[in-house]
């Protein structure tokens, strides 16, 4: 009975188990021994896993942080673009080349001059308009010379009326004085930058009017305009303001003499009515105005053609 199995009676094999009952046995022992294999694998993958999502956490809070990050430095370059156009609005006076910028303006007064002293009609003004005004400032000054017009010293000069880093060009006639100093004996026309244009600060018609205007400069961008008519001598006040290339009318004083006496009248202007004031009034207000600067001392630059 040794060569058969005591549970089913079946012939054993050669390694002496029953080919019946003994199989089970075998699997269960084989399963025995692959369960470590595939806990071993199993814990390598939860590991693995656990790995991964902890380095993809790191990667994405990596990522977060990178992007808030780089957010305060979107704002800072975007605040930095600001900055530099404010640095380059800022820059806008201290790199203002008036040479540069008045350019055209110089070389159309330049070429109508010319025309003129040489009496050339032949000339076609691509601006009619503005033509016409440095035509009238010309023929307007030209009346109050008795000598010839090609004496006369046509230039300009760039200053900053309103102390706002622009400065303006000024074009006049220069003469000498008493003393042979030379000065603007007369102020021609004005022109200021304001956001990216050349403007006339003051019409023609209103800058040279009277006999023999003079117009002198104050603190605060404050012009004076002074000249006289037969009877009158009138003082026209203006005002640019900073960043302005258009003077305001401001106010005006005029002394009016009476052909009856040696006492005449003083009265104060605005746009729309004259009042009478007193000697003393009229005084008061002249005294605010003092220490001006004609411009005798500043740079002039002679037209081409000019006397010079």
């Amino acid at each position: 009975m040794d060569n058969f199995c005591e549970k089913c009676q079946s012939p054993l094999n050669e390694d002496g188990r029953c080919p019946y009952c003994d199989a089970g046995k075998k699997t269960s022992a084989n399963k025995k021994k692959a369960f470590p294999v595939i806990l071993v694998i199993v814990i390598l993958l939860v590991v693995g896993g656990i790995i991964f999502a902890v380095h993809k956490s790191m990667d994405d809070r990596s990522a977060v942080n990178g992007n808030k990050s780089s957010e305060p430095a979107v704002s800072e370059n975007a605040g930095g673009q600001d900055s530099q156009t404010t640095e380059d609005q800022n820059k806008t006076s201290e790199d203002f080349s008036p040479e540069k910028v008045y350019a055209q303006k110089i070389k159309l007064y330049s070429d109508i001059y010319n025309d003129y002293l040489n009496q050339d009609e032949s000339a076609d003004p691509q601006d009619p308009d503005e033509y016409e005004n440095i035509i009238s400032a010309l023929i307007r000054d030209f009346y109050f010379y008795d000598e010839d017009h090609d004496k006369i010293m046509l230039a300009y000069c760039f200053y900053d009326i309103s102390n706002d880093g622009m400065p303006e060009l000024i074009i006049a006639h220069l003469d000498y004085d008493e003393d042979g100093k030379l000065y603007p004996r007369t102020i021609l026309d004005m022109f200021g930058y304001e956001n990216g244009e050349i403007k006339r600060l003051i019409p023609v018609d209103e800058l040279i009017f009277g006999y023999d205007p003079s117009v002198t400069f104050y603190p605060e961008g404050v012009i004076l305009i002074e000249t006289s008519k037969t009877s009158t001598e009138e003082s026209v006040f203006y005002s640019l303001a900073k960043g302005s290339a258009t003077a305001a009318y401001t106010k005006g004083l005029c002394v009016e003499y009476r052909t009856s006496d040696n006492e005449p009248d003083y009265f104060v202007e605005s746009e729309d009515q004259s009042t009478e004031i007193s000697k003393n009034e009229y005084m008061d207000i002249r005294s605010k105005y003092t220490d001006g600067n004609d411009l005798s001392s500043q740079e002039w630059i002679y037209f081409k053609g000019s006397n010079s």
